[in-house]
C-alpha cells in the first residue's frame, strides 16, 4: 500500500523467462509495465500487471535478436516514450531501445557503448529530464563496480560520468532523483 507502506500478500507471476525487470507505471495512462527477460531462444517480452490482483497481461515480444533487456524501462518526461536497455554479451554491445506499448516491438535508438558495461538501470532525472544509466564492467573481480552514465535519448550514446558504488555493491534497478 503506497499510502501506509504496508506490504500485501505477494501474488505469483509464473513467468517462463528470467523474471520480471523494470516495473514501471506509465505516467499518462497509469498502466504498469514490466519486461520479462528471455531465456534460451525465448525473446524478452513486455507485460502489463494489474497491481491490485497481480494478473499479468502479455503485450508482445520485444523482438531483439538477443533475449536480454536489462534493468529498467522508463518513460520520457517530454513525450512519454518508453525506453529500455538491451545488452548483448557477444559482441559486447549495449543499445538504447524504444518500446511500442501496444505491441512490445522495439526500435533501436542507437548503440550506448561497444565493449560496454552491463547496464542495469535507466531513468530520467525528474528535475532536469536527463537520461541516466548505471553500468558495471563485465567479468573479473571488479564486476560490480558501477559507473554513472548520461545517455542521449536521440542517439543512444552513453557518456561515463563517475564511479558511484564500491566494488561488491549491487545497483540493480536504482532510480534517479
Amino acid at each position: 500500500d503506497i499510502q501506509s507502506g504496508e506490504l500485501s500478500d505477494p501474488v505469483p507471476l509464473n513467468l517462463s523467462g528470467l523474471g520480471p525487470f523494470g516495473l514501471r507505471q506509465d505516467p499518462e495512462s497509469g498502466i504498469v509495465y514490466f519486461v520479462e527477460n528471455g531465456k534460451g531462444t525465448t525473446k524478452a517480452r513486455l507485460f502489463t500487471v494489474d497491481v491490485d490482483t497481480g494478473a499479468c497481461g502479455y503485450v508482445g515480444e520485444i523482438g531483439t535478436a538477443h533475449p536480454i533487456v536489462e534493468g529498467e524501462i522508463t518513460f520520457s518526461p517530454v513525450d512519454n516514450t518508453m525506453y529500455a536497455c538491451w545488452d548483448n554479451i557477444s559482441p559486447n554491445t549495449s543499445k538504447l531501445l524504444t518500446i511500442n506499448r501496444a505491441t512490445g516491438a522495439a526500435t533501436t535508438v542507437g548503440t550506448m557503448l561497444t565493449n560496454s558495461p552491463d547496464f542495469n538501470t535507466l531513468d530520467f532525472h525528474p528535475g532536469t529530464g536527463q537520461l541516466w544509466s548505471l553500468g558495471a564492467p563485465r567479468g573479473g573481480p571488479d564486476d560490480k563496480e558501477y559507473f554513472a552514465f548520461t545517455v542521449n535519448p536521440l542517439t543512444g550514446a552513453a557518456t561515463q560520468i563517475v564511479a558511484v558504488t564500491p566494488a561488491g555493491a549491487n545497483a540493480l534497478n536504482v532510480g534517479v532523483g
